[in-house]
This record gives C-alpha cells, sequence and structure tokens, in this order.
C-alpha cells in the first residue's frame, strides 16, 4: 500500500513538473535611434514618459515581465548629440530597470570607445551572442530571466548574416548558427532553462530563411525588427515581431513548460500616447538629462543650416528684423499671418520639450543656422516661430531702404517641403493647395 502511494505521489511530481505551464509576459522595444520625446507633427505618439507610464500601469497590477530592447538606441548619423542620446537613453531605460539591450550593427558602428562609454555612463546590461572582439567584450552572450516557476534562456543576435563596417576592427560576428546553437546548447543542458528566446536584429524574412536551415537544439521563439505581422511559427519556434522607432512596445504572453518550452503565443502592439501616460520621475529624469547635454554640447547654439539655397540668406549682409518690423508697413498681412499655426509654431518644441534639439528647432523658428538668424533660446525670442522672413528672406536691409531693396515675394512648394516633408508631414503632398491658400497674401 505504501509503495504504491509512493508510486503516485512519484507520478505527481514528475507531472507538476513537467505538465504545468506559467503564464509569462516579455515586453520589448527596438530601434528607437535616441528619440526620448513623443514624435510626430501629426499623430504624437512615443516618448520614454509615456513608456514609463506604460511601465508603472502595468507594474500596479503585479504582472511580472522581462523588459528588453531590440538594438540601434542611436541614430546611424554618427555625431556629438546622436551619441548624448543614446546613452542617455539606455540611462532611461535604467531608470525603468531594463533587463538588458542588444546591440545592434548601428551601435556599434559608433566604435568600442562609445560602448565603454555606455558601460560607465548607463550600465545596462548589453546581449549579443555572435559578437567577438579583439578587446575585452562589454558585453554578455546569454542571459537567464526567471519569471514564477520557469526559467527562461535569452540569447541576441547582432545579424544572422555578417554585415559589419569594415571600419570596425574591433569586431567581428561570428557564424551565427554555430554560435547559437553551442549557447542555446548551454543554456538547456547546463543551465536547465524551460525555453530560449532569441532577440534577431533582422527582418522577420530573413529570420524565416535562417530558421529553415537552423538545425541546433530548440530556439522556441525569435524576436525580430518591426514587420507589421501577427505571430508566427517555422518549424518549431515562434517568430514576433518589435515596433520601432519608440511609438509603441510590444506586449508578448505565452506559456512555458518543461513539456513543450513555449506555446499560445499572444501579441500586443500597446501605442504610447503621452496624454494617456505620465511618469513625473521620468519626465524629470528627462529633464535633467536635457539640462546636461545642452551645456555639455551646447546645443541651442549650434546646428545645421536650414533654407541655406536661396540668394537672399547668402548674403553676408543680410539681417533678419522680425515679424514686428515688417508689422509696421505690413499690417494686413501681418494680422493674417499671426492667426496661422506657423505664428506660434515655436510652441510646439516646447511642449515636447525639444526646444534644445537643432533637428526640430530650425523649421520651428526664423533663420536658423545663418549668423544673422536664430541661434538660441535666450538669445533669439524675436526669432521663434516661423515669421515673414522664413518666406520672404532676411528682411532688415529691406526694411532700412524703405522698401526699395529686394526681397522675395512668396514661398514656393519646393521652399515649403524643406521643412513639411513626408516624416514631419506626411499629408503635406495632397493638401499643399489647402494648406498654401492659408498663409497665401
Amino acid at each position: 500500500m505504501l509503495r504504491s502511494f509512493l508510486l503516485f505521489f512519484f507520478v505527481f511530481l514528475v507531472f507538476i513538473s513537467y505538465g504545468y505551464a506559467d503564464s509569462v509576459t516579455l515586453i520589448v522595444s527596438g530601434q528607437t535611434k535616441g528619440m526620448l520625446e513623443a514624435c510626430g507633427c501629426v499623430e504624437v505618439e512615443g516618448g520614454m514618459e509615456a513608456r514609463a507610464g506604460f511601465l508603472e500601469t502595468l507594474r500596479s497590477e503585479n504582472v511580472p515581465f522581462a523588459l528588453v530592447d531590440l538594438g540601434e538606441f542611436v541614430d546611424k548619423e554618427q555625431n556629438a548629440i546622436n551619441e548624448a542620446l543614446g546613452i542617455s537613453y539606455l540611462r532611461a531605460c535604467r531608470e525603468l530597470e531594463y533587463d538588458l539591450a542588444l546591440l545592434s550593427p548601428v551601435d556599434l558602428a559608433y566604435g568600442y570607445d562609445y560602448l565603454f562609454r555606455i558601460g560607465k555612463e548607463a550600465s545596462v546590461s548589453l546581449l549579443c551572442t555572435n559578437l567577438s572582439s579583439t578587446k575585452e567584450p562589454l558585453w554578455k552572450t546569454a542571459f537567464i530571466k526567471e519569471m514564477g516557476k520557469s526559467k527562461i534562456g535569452i540569447l541576441g543576435a547582432v545579424s544572422l548574416v555578417p554585415k559589419l563596417d569594415s571600419k570596425q576592427p574591433d569586431f567581428a560576428i561570428s557564424d551565427s548558427r554555430a554560435s547559437l546553437a553551442a549557447e542555446t546548447k548551454n543554456l538547456r543542458e547546463t543551465e536547465g532553462v524551460d525555453a530560449v528566446v532569441l532577440l534577431a536584429f533582422e527582418p522577420p524574412p530573413i529570420v524565416i530563411q535562417w530558421l529553415e536551415k537552423y538545425n541546433g537544439p530548440k530556439i522556441d521563439l525569435v524576436v525580430t525588427q518591426d514587420f507589421g505581422i501577427l505571430p508566427k511559427k517555422v518549424k518549431e519556434t515562434y517568430i514576433v515581431n518589435t515596433p520601432s522607432k519608440g511609438y509603441a512596445v510590444g506586449k508578448i504572453t505565452f506559456d512555458v513548460s518543461k513539456e513543450k518550452g513555449i506555446d499560445a503565443v499572444k501579441y500586443e502592439r500597446i501605442s504610447l500616447k503621452p496624454d494617456q501616460y505620465k511618469n513625473e520621475k521620468m519626465r524629470n529624469f528627462l529633464t535633467q538629462a536635457y539640462a546636461k547635454m545642452i551645456v555639455d554640447l551646447q546645443l541651442a547654439y549650434e546646428g545645421p543650416f536650414v533654407l541655406q539655397n536661396l540668394s537672399q540668406e547668402k548674403e553676408d549682409f543680410s539681417g533678419y528684423g522680425g515679424a514686428d518690423l515688417c508689422r509696421d508697413c505690413h499690417f494686413d498681412q501681418y494680422e493674417q499671418w499671426a492667426e496661422t499655426k506657423h505664428a506660434t509654431a515655436f510652441y510646439d518644441v516646447i511642449n515636447k520639450n525639444r526646444h534644445w534639439m537643432p533637428q526640430c528647432v530650425m523649421c520651428h523658428v526664423t533663420g536658423f543656422g545663418n549668423a544673422n538668424g536664430y541661434r538660441s533660446f535666450e538669445k533669439s525670442a524675436r526669432l521663434r516661430n516661423v515669421q515673414c522672413e522664413t518666406c520672404h528672406g532676411p528682411g532688415q536691409q529691406h526694411a532700412d531702404d524703405m522698401g526699395t531693396s529686394a526681397i522675395r515675394r512668396g514661398a514656393s512648394k519646393e521652399l515649403c517641403a524643406q521643412c513639411h516633408d513626408q516624416k514631419n508631414s506626411p499629408k503635406f503632398e495632397e493638401m499643399f493647395d489647402l494648406y498654401y491658400k492659408k498663409i497665401l497674401h
């Protein structure tokens, strides 16, 4: 009788051990490119404050989750501003208690010294399984996350096909199938994980081709670049993509058991609406980060030139007087302009905390980049907003000459499109005639 009971009890324990399934949540972000604030001139989404607000809501529901980033946390255009934004982004990720961030080819292109700065200033765990270096590695090759009774192994592929710039001799991508198979085997046999998740900085079509030829130990789930697809399965592996540019995060839920690994995968794209998700702590963090960058890099004082291909802007003697100077002789036109959105354009960048970033400010002020145009928030108050001289050119000489010197008579569609491009005004092309009537005088 006792022997039968013990046998039954043993079978019951085995069943519990292998038949029990944990419900696990994975929150993923990626390809944010240092965008700390909500972006968009039409529909505003994203930003680290909204992300913090969503995560705060999720934590209040007592939902355990892993928090990972797919990489490309800096823009591909290498400069001091983007370097600072990338580090600030990862510092913000640390504040949000991210578990890790994958390295992408874009991030690696900044060089080993930049990764060293990240480790020193941001202290975020970096992940890459198939990357080697001539110097001391600053990243992990694998990561283990315990959630509930489940043990999840996480791997990262900087690329599934070698594509690093030869100008970066400090790094080399190893054969992805061999390195990922070896690390997967180690996680399953040595570490005893219940499932393996791979973060792959590749689009789903490349991942699908790779999986079809992969014959190593089972990888349960691959998280890919943004592609707008629902979860799908290739052989034994699920594929889910990651929202890009910080507009949203992906919420991946699945069951985990020793018997099946990962199963019942569900995916939800969480749009990060700034008016829905607020977080005072992150807002204070960002404010301090901006203040530091402004001081360190003097971001408000220098930036790329805009509207410099027109003759009036090229003249050394050209000066900007501001809309108030134009009002004295062109009162009706001034009053019409004052009713347009151009007259309050600078408030948009203030409200979005972008008034210190040249790539945003340049299209919300007058004469940015010109020696006599907008120079800084403090020194150029009279040239804030998109004023008369944006379309008509510098007008100080015209006013001094009592209107006898030449000035542009109006704006062309080509001039408008320098700021109203596809990225910032996606419907501008089809709506140009309607918009133009609002400013025509």
